[in-house]
């Protein structure tokens, strides 16, 4: 896999070599964020546990199956998240967007630590840190494939890859921290509310301090080497240009077409055609 550098540079001057590197510096960027980013969801394999700490410091305020809202919540914030950063990344400087990412992340994991009922904690977790990860992954896509525009599938592979191994890494860790003795769950009051003991439950507000702490460093190293292709942003917007002023001629000459002579779009075309053969 090797960044594509644009505009002609010779490979012995030290123009090239500084590209060169500011490519592989943007990947390393788009790694530390997209791993900081992993950490909003790893609600899975951790959901048992922060809901024995809800219960424990609140009895009666959650039940375990108040966990079944948390799902569709995170996958409503990523879709009206979407759009929403494909926008600004237009408009906005990625390096400031992943910044104001990291911090909103950050802040939500903290807050988690003070949450007493589940709505809270879904609020701080579930939406503010869930949609800062959204913008996280897409600046550090954008980043990324504009250094390697002819590997961008090789490049977001690398990147999910990246994801992948921060989401199972802390995973393990949370579960190695929090239940270090393999503890079943409980029926805590007789009801049938399965939780662990609250020895367990207490660990949780330390656990996501460690995951801010781990945010904040990893997101703001990877806010820092983040770098933009400049050159190639300037090719893409370009081209677009290019593509939407050769689709606007085209439906200019189809439609006078349509008005002049008459007939559909069919006749058009084979018109077209017969004129481009001749």
């Amino acid at each position: 896999m090797k960044p594509t550098l644009c505009g002609g540079y010779d490979k012995t001057t030290a123009h090239y070599y500084k590209r060169k590197r500011d490519a592989w510096q943007a990947l390393v960027a788009a790694c530390l964020l997209v791993s900081a980013a992993a950490v909003a969801q790893m609600w899975p394999v951790l959901n048992d546990y922060f809901m024995t700490h809800l219960y424990t410091i609140s009895p009666g305020s959650t039940v375990p199956r108040d966990a079944v809202s948390f799902a569709p919540t995170t996958y409503a914030v990523t879709i009206l998240i979407d759009p929403l950063a494909a926008y600004l990344q237009k408009r906005v400087n990625l390096r400031q967007l992943s910044l104001v990412a990291i911090l909103v992340e950050t802040a939500a994991l903290v807050g988690a630590s003070f949450c007493t009922s589940y709505w809270q904690f879904l609020i701080c977790y579930g939406v503010l840190a869930n949609s800062s990860a959204v913008l996280l992954m897409m600046a550090s896509l954008l980043s990324a494939w504009e250094w390697f525009p002819d590997v961008r599938g090789q490049v977001t592979g690398a990147i999910l890859a990246c994801q992948a191994f921060s989401r199972g890494m802390w995973a393990c860790i949370g579960l190695l921290f929090l239940n270090p003795g393999e503890q079943k769950m409980i029926d805590v009051d007789g009801t049938g509310k399965m939780f662990y003991p609250s020895i367990v439950g207490q660990r949780v507000p330390f656990f996501c301090y460690v995951l801010a702490g781990y945010v904040f460093i990893a997101g703001m190293s990877g806010s820092l080497l983040l770098k933009r292709n400049s050159i190639q942003k300037l090719k893409d917007k370009v081209s677009f240009r290019r593509t939407h002023n050769s689709e606007k001629a085209r439906r200019h000459s189809m439609d006078a077409f349509l008005t002049d002579v008459g007939g559909g779009p069919k006749d058009y075309i084979s018109v077209r055609d017969a004129v481009r053969t001749k």
